[in-house]
């Protein structure tokens, strides 16, 4: 897993029409961290609770520029169940038990097991020299 994550290009097609968006993933890079969270038949659960918790505190997600995909059977979706159709998926492990941060910069901030901590993804974030200027600059 390294910079070749970030240099592949997502391509996003919205399942109610035929119209098809495509996205480079360093389109979010400076704009937006990324969590990708891993989904399989055997943690069913544990997705279901992050993205309960996620649904919980999307005012925290916003407010530090947090978007969320679920990445299952080498396929993305976003929160909106949008389908992602991710090249070069390859670079990112088939199988993890848990969740992925990326940070503005288009690096790898967190990777760590289920269940989603929210408490540690925020403060990992608000530990981050470009989150503490943004909290900065917003008071």
């Amino acid at each position: 897993m390294g910079m070749n994550v970030f240099k592949t290009i997502f391509l996003i097609i919205l399942m109610q029409g035929s119209i098809l968006y495509a996205q480079d993933i360093m389109d979010y890079t400076w704009k937006n961290r990324i969590l990708i969270l891993y989904g399989h038949e055997d943690n069913f659960h544990e997705v279901e609770s992050a993205f309960k918790l996620i649904r919980e505190n999307t005012t925290n997600f916003k407010e530090r520029d947090l978007l969320v995909f679920l990445y299952k059977d080498g396929t993305f979706l976003d929160t909106d169940k949008n389908r992602v159709v991710f090249k070069g998926s390859s670079t990112l492990k088939a199988y993890n038990d848990g969740y992925i941060l990326i940070g503005k910069d288009g690096g790898i901030k967190s990777q760590k097991p289920y269940p989603l901590d929210i408490k540690q993804l925020f403060d990992r974030i608000d530990s981050m020299p470009m989150r503490r200027a943004e909290m900065k600059s917003n008071n």
